[in-house]
């Protein structure tokens, strides 16, 4: 008997459904985690635990590298009033930037869903090779399931030989950690210092190709936003 594909699910935990909603971030994640459990998929699926604020522990990194996949559920987590558009969980955003060392000269992939609304080229450093993401809407889940399985279907091909999505275009840098250190103030202002761990793959393509600079992007933009009532009077009474 073959052994079976062993995948690694990042995805939201929240348990609130959004406004107009039927289904919480949970409830999608775990949607597609039965599609991937069951026939004729039965893929081993992994998963992280409720995210916490701290650099993504050993273990996690330990069943990212032991799977052959990261399968990314990006939903619609926060909506950013200045850029005027949805972002996904920052947890989720750090499983999969965290398999790109270990993924790196290799074909296992990153891959995996976004709800629409999610402009799917703010994850395209973390998405860069393998299979391309697919949209979804959380109301119709169930009518869209073949493509959804079809598209997973074809996973363990690409795995074992690479096959027509060869993974490519990879930077010679990955993200090994990030941490973000927020700074509440009481007249409600809101200080956010990233602070990343990159790991250099190819020095030489590094310093010639990239002129010894890392391109990213920082979505978070200095901004004043009402104070947190039951966090300011915890904090100042």
């Amino acid at each position: 008997m073959a052994e079976k594909l062993k995948v690694f699910v990042a995805h939201s935990f929240d348990q609130e459904a959004p406004v107009g909603e039927n289904m919480s971030d949970m409830d999608v994640a775990k949607w597609f985690i039965n599609l991937m459990k069951k026939k004729p998929l039965q893929y081993t699926v992994v998963t992280g635990s409720k995210p916490a604020p701290r650099p993504i522990d050993e273990k996690i990194k330990r069943d990212i590298a032991d799977c052959s996949c990261v399968v990314g559920i990006y939903t619609k987590r926060y909506y950013d009033t200045n850029l005027q558009k949805w972002l996904p969980s920052q947890f989720v955003l750090c499983e999969c930037a965290c398999a790109i060392g270990f993924y790196y000269h290799t074909t296992k992939l990153i891959c995996g869903f976004y709800e629409e609304g999610i402009e799917p080229r703010d994850l395209a450093l973390i998405t860069i090779g393998g299979l391309e993401l697919i949209p979804f809407k959380r109301g119709d889940l169930e009518k869209n399931k073949s493509k959804f399985v079809d598209y997973l279907g074809r996973i363990p091909n690409v795995v074992a030989t690479g096959g027509e999505f060869e993974l490519f275009g990879m930077p010679p840098y990955s993200q090994q950690n990030l941490r973000k250190i927020y700074t509440v103030y009481k007249n409600g202002n809101v200080h956010v210092q990233n602070i990343n761990k990159m790991l250099i793959t190819d020095s030489k393509q590094f310093n010639d190709e990239n002129k010894g600079q890392i391109t990213h992007e920082i979505w978070h933009k200095r901004v004043n936003i009402p104070p947190p009532k039951r966090y300011a009077q915890a904090l100042y009474g």
